[in-house]
């Protein structure tokens, strides 16, 4: 059995596309409030848990000190 989804999980859909970031999840049917960006214009949209992957890829988040 996989780790359920949770709020602050990296994930994409198991088809591909953008990194989105899980805001919320509802458990009863699993359906998980996500977060992305385009071009710098936030999108959202609600996705079925079964239909996403978490995205354990690099990250390309930058930090400078």
């Amino acid at each position: 059995m996989s780790n359920p989804i949770k709020a602050g999980d990296v994930v994409r859909l198991k088809s591909g596309g953008s990194k989105m970031t899980v805001t919320h999840v509802d458990h009863s049917p699993p359906i998980c409030s996500c977060a992305w960006f385009v071009e710098g214009t936030v999108h959202r949209a609600d996705i079925y848990a079964v239909a996403l992957t978490t995205d354990l890829g690099s990250s390309t988040t930058r930090f400078i000190a």
